[in-house]
């Protein structure tokens, strides 16, 4: 049930990075863009490592 839990989270911050990297797009601030990006792919990553593990 841990793991379970832990993959929505990682998947609700992972929308929530997406939804700061737009936001940062629409304000111009590439920096923030940049940030939120690398933010995504660790998470997107960490859910990989998460599921590949077999323990779901």
């Amino acid at each position: 049930m841990k793991t379970e839990e832990n993959l929505e989270l990682l998947e609700s911050a992972k929308g929530l990075a997406a939804c700061g990297s737009e936001a940062a797009t629409n304000w111009e601030q590439q920096h923030l863009v940049s940030l939120f990006i690398e933010i995504e792919r660790k998470i997107e990553r960490a859910l990989k490592n998460l599921s590949e593990s077999g323990s779901i």
